[in-house]
């Protein structure tokens, strides 16, 4: 119709009156408020976007003893802390990512440069080392070599040389990887029940390790990070976890978000069950009274296993068919997961009363849809 050009624009400036006026939201390109009105759903990142920059250190969780070591663990975890990091100096002031230097200022040391002997530097490299020392004390340790934390390794570390002249190799990360390649003896039987409490209450959990290097100076940079920890000789620690404060408009956005039919998911690296605390604090996903939760996750085969999450978490006999009619018969709701953007939520009956039906897959569990279920990844969504 000739009028429907007109009729669009004055809806459009109707529109952002209303937004700059009831909302105090001012719009400088009108044509992002047609965009607004498609979003059917919308995918967050946890850390800094939902929650604040500020990371707060709360606690340890150490092994009892050290194998074959009189050092005690939180000497260790302490020097580990200091050292385990990619930050750097700025006018005297440790400068990086927000966790790592909350990990130094909870360690009790500080950080100095130092000039660095001949053997322990390469061409490609700045002669400038870091050297960590621990406040009103004469322990000190030099860091030699770090590997950046990236997405597909889920760990970083460091060479270190300690002051007794020790060669040392810290590493820290997800706990699940760090599982996998520490010796299996050096883990205390109750790690899973630790780990499972502490991301029950929403912390941050990162685990540590050690290797003691027996290594000339010269390998020191020509040794690579999977070669350090494929040789036997690395040693669990311990848990190290934090508090990630929510932002104070996170839970009123999904909120508005809900009321809206848009969709939303949250998406982080964290431990699922610290997603899921973190996703049901911002209303994300409903309280557990009025919720039947789902986690996808994958079996050490690769295989995709559906858990149900409560008082235990158990593999159910809901089968995926029934599951994934579920997600799509959903009109409306939130979700979570971790690693990978996937979520869905619907109503099922329990009882005679409505139960919201949310989901929350681990990247395993992602991967596992993608392979034998690709048909139905829409469906989740």
């Amino acid at each position: 119709p000739p009028g429907l050009v007109a009729c669009l624009s004055v809806a459009t400036s109707i529109s952002i009156s209303r937004l700059r006026h009831v909302h105090s939201i001012s719009v400088s390109e009108t044509s992002r408020v047609n965009y607004a009105g498609m979003v059917s759903f919308a995918s967050f990142d946890k850390t800094g976007t939902l929650t604040d920059e500020n990371i707060d250190f709360q606690g340890l969780s150490l092994v009892s003893s050290l194998l074959k070591s009189s050092i005690t663990p939180d000497t260790l975890c302490g020097e580990l802390m200091a050292t385990c990091h990619g930050m750097s100096l700025m006018n005297g002031n440790a400068v990086g990512d927000p966790l790592e230097v909350e990990l130094l200022r909870a360690s009790g040391w500080k950080l100095d440069s130092e000039s660095s002997p001949e053997s322990y530097s390469t061409a490609k490299e700045s002669n400038q080392l870091l050297r960590a020392s621990k406040l009103n004390t004469t322990e000190n340790a030099l860091i030699l070599r770090h590997f950046e934390f990236t997405p597909e390794k889920m760990r970083a570390g460091s060479i270190v040389r300690r002051a007794d002249g020790t060669l040392i190799y810290y590493i820290k990360g997800s706990p699940e990887m760090l599982m996998d390649l520490c010796e299996k003896t050096s883990f205390p039987k109750d790690l899973p029940d630790q780990l499972n409490t502490l991301s029950k209450k929403g912390y941050r959990v990162l685990a540590t390790a050690y290797k003691v290097l027996d290594i000339s100076p010269n390998k020191i940079h020509t040794l690579t990070q999977d070669e350090l920890e494929t040789s036997t000789g690395l040693h669990y620690l311990g848990l190290v976890y934090f508090s990630n404060k929510l932002k104070s408009d996170s839970k009123e956005m999904f909120e508005h978000f809900s009321r809206a039919n848009i969709r939303s998911s949250m998406i982080t690296g964290d431990h699922i069950f610290t997603a899921i605390a973190v996703a049901t604090e911002c209303s994300l996903l409903v309280t557990p009274e009025q919720r039947r939760l789902y986690v996808i996750d994958a079996d050490n085969g690769g295989m995709p296993v559906i858990y149900l999450h409560g008082d235990s978490y158990s593999p159910c006999n809901i089968t995926f068919d029934n599951l994934f009619q579920l997600c799509s018969s959903s009109k409306n709701g939130t979700g979570t997961i971790t690693d990978n953007p996937l979520q869905s939520s619907g109503t099922n009956n329990n009882s005679g009363s409505s139960v919201a039906t949310q989901i929350a897959v681990t990247g395993k569990g992602l991967c596992a849809l993608k392979e034998l279920y690709p048909q139905h990844i829409g469906a989740v969504l």
